[in-house]
């Protein structure tokens, strides 16, 4: 048996979270399409799915060159590369 030292499972990333829900997808589509502000009343209101998109690393308030903070929150790589996927996902169930 590995040492796993307070992890919850045997390695990082193991397993399976299940279906995203869709709120997190418009708050990620929000913030490629139009970026919000950390403390609009939209990112209030979608607390918990901006919380969780940020914790996945879709979303970020890093700028771009990674040197500062920004007041908005933006895509990652990753978040696009989410939707990217999300888009022809949904193309191959039609």
């Amino acid at each position: 048996m590995p040492d796993i030292k307070g992890r919850s499972r045997h390695t990082a990333g193991s397993g399976f979270m299940g279906p995203i829900p869709e709120e997190i997808w418009e708050v990620v589509e929000r913030a490629w399409y139009q970026p919000f502000r950390i403390s609009s009343n939209y990112a209030r209101q979608n607390a918990i799915a901006v919380a969780f998109s940020a914790s996945l690393g879709w979303i970020t308030n890093i700028t771009l060159d990674g040197k500062e903070l920004s007041r908005q929150w933006h895509v990652t790589l990753e978040g696009a590369a989410a939707l990217k996927s999300k888009e022809k996902l949904s193309q191959c169930s039609l």
